[in-house]
């Protein structure tokens, strides 16, 4: 799945701690959840979480905001979370909370090639999971 997002060789996680199986275990979380909330709220879900992922690949970005980006994502995919992901959509809310503290944070410094990429990437995936 994500060779089909990132191409083969272009995958970001390739030199993170974050796992494959991790993001797949998340897109997952939200593909399930999106059957619940509907198209609009998946996507702007979708273009938040390749928008953190752009902000990672980004040579641009300062070393000390991918520690603060990659915090995030490692909170997004860790086990225990404070709201628990077992309660379908509401144990998302932490998890997209944090996401968007962290963009707005961010926001300074997020391109509009970034937001492009992110949106591009976030209709893909909603077409993929026949969404779109």
């Amino acid at each position: 799945m994500l060779e089909n997002i990132f191409g083969k060789d272009n995958n970001p996680f390739g030199n993170t701690s974050i796992p494959d199986d991790k993001i797949k275990s998340f897109l997952n979380k939200l593909k399930y959840a999106a059957k619940k909330v509907g198209v609009a709220v998946t996507r702007k879900a979708l273009q938040g979480f390749f928008l953190l992922l752009e902000i990672m690949r980004s040579p641009e970005v300062p070393v000390a905001d991918k520690i603060l980006v990659v915090g995030v994502l490692l909170y997004i995919f860790k086990k225990g979370d404070l709201i628990n992901d077992a309660l379908g959509i509401f144990g998302l809310v932490d998890d997209t909370a944090f996401a968007a503290l962290e963009y707005k944070r961010l926001k300074k410094i997020v391109t509009p090639e970034m937001i492009r990429n992110a949106n591009s990437k976030a209709e893909k995936q909603l077409f993929d999971w026949g969404m779109a």
